[in-house]
């Protein structure tokens, strides 16, 4: 009976998931890849919300409480909502610094580093801008900081880890390929955006922000700088689009449209903002069609 027992531990042991919680959809999709069937995700802010501002849900609480690892996108993205259920779930695996931390932000070089930071300003990040994610050139620099990570959570399966990002980045250089091909037309083009969200995206393809809807930072638009930012782009006669975020009202847009026949494309931020955006490989190709259709 002691041996059957022992070898039932060994098998329930040996055949355990590791638990994951992520902050955002695009990393469970990214370590998906990674990890496949080895792990459970359950991802906290719902792909539509403001990354800034996600609902800090009971719930969340529950889902934080018993994990062996949480992948956060970092950059202070989280600051406004992630911190308080942390410390409420109370599991020390998970506590910044901890083995079952992992932070992305400190594996990018992040756009916008600030050394101090002023409410004048606007809603800064004083550790840059962290929305790197719209950089697909970032992928597989997370997916390798996950694969490491989940290698040494999980010692066993560390080869699968590596064989799977391995086999990933592979199709995801193909991707780079592609994308940038497509992309080529757009060098230099300058565009608006609501707000500083596809910085990255814009930098990896060589195109321009001309301006931004928001006056400053997380500063809702006035009239004043509504009335500005039309007039700049008649004087300018040389911006393109306006990228504008699913989650950021869009009535601003649509006046600065509307006087400017400027055409609003909407893009995502994260994996199922929008639909057909419903993979990391998807996000970029939805970003990519819908500005060169």
């Amino acid at each position: 009976m002691k041996i059957l027992l022992i070898v039932a531990i060994l098998t329930s042991m040996a055949f355990s998931k590791v638990e994951v919680a992520v902050s955002y959809k695009y990393i469970e999709d990214i370590t998906k890849n990674i990890a496949g069937d080895l792990v459970e995700i359950e991802t906290l802010a719902k792909p539509k919300e403001d990354p800034h501002f996600v609902m800090a849900r009971p719930s969340l609480i529950s889902k934080l409480r018993n994990v062996d690892l949480l992948i956060l996108n970092g950059g202070q993205l989280e600051i406004g909502w992630l911190p308080p259920l942390i410390k409420r779930a109370n599991n020390a695996k998970i506590f910044d610094g901890a083995g079952g931390f992992l932070d992305l932000s400190q594996h990018i070089n992040m756009l916008d580093v600030h050394s101090s930071v002023s409410r004048a300003d606007g809603d800064v990040h004083p550790d840059g801008n962290p929305h790197f994610i719209l950089d697909p050139y970032n992928v597989p620099i997370i997916a390798k900081a996950i694969a490491d990570k989940l290698s040494k959570i999980d010692s066993s399966n560390k080869e699968t880890y590596q064989k799977n990002y391995e086999a990933f980045t592979a199709k995801w250089d193909k991707n780079l390929i592609a994308w940038g091909e497509k992309m080529k037309p757009f060098k230099g083009k300058k565009v608006i955006q609501y707000h500083k969200s596809f910085d990255y995206f814009l930098k990896r393809y060589k195109m321009e922000l001309l301006d931004t809807i928001e006056p400053l930072p997380g500063i809702s638009p006035t009239s004043k700088h509504i009335m500005e930012l039309i007039s700049k782009i008649k004087e300018e006669k040389a911006a393109l689009l306006i990228m504008h975020d699913v989650y950021h009202n869009r009535k601003a847009a649509k006046l600065i449209s509307a006087k400017t026949e400027l055409k609003i494309i909407d893009v995502p931020h994260d994996v199922d903002a929008l639909q057909g955006a419903d993979s990391i490989e998807n996000f970029y190709n939805s970003i990519i069609n819908g500005l060169t259709k």
